[in-house]
């Protein structure tokens, strides 16, 4: 239920939230049964590729740190599946 709303929330999440966000995955990632770790992944992959380019006025230096930041967060669960 709570990845089905992170899908949808990660194509366009508020980026004032964004810190709210990634703290809720990290507390929810240990405990994604093996069966929806494909959608987690999925999820983590849209917050990576929004946060590349989150359609915001966002400034240079912003858009790297964005990036940078949501990247680290959810690399390792994005690539999970794949492990």
């Amino acid at each position: 239920m709570w990845l089905d709303f992170l899908w949808k929330l990660s194509k366009h999440p508020p980026i004032e939230a964004i810190n709210e966000i990634l703290g809720f995955m990290s507390v929810l990632e240990p405990s994604v049964i093996s069966n929806d770790t494909h959608l987690l992944a999925q999820v983590s992959r849209g917050f990576i590729e929004w946060s590349w380019a989150p359609g915001e006025s966002v400034s240079e230096s912003g858009l790297e740190q964005l990036g940078g930041v949501v990247t680290g967060r959810l690399l390792s669960s994005a690539i999970a599946e794949y492990f």
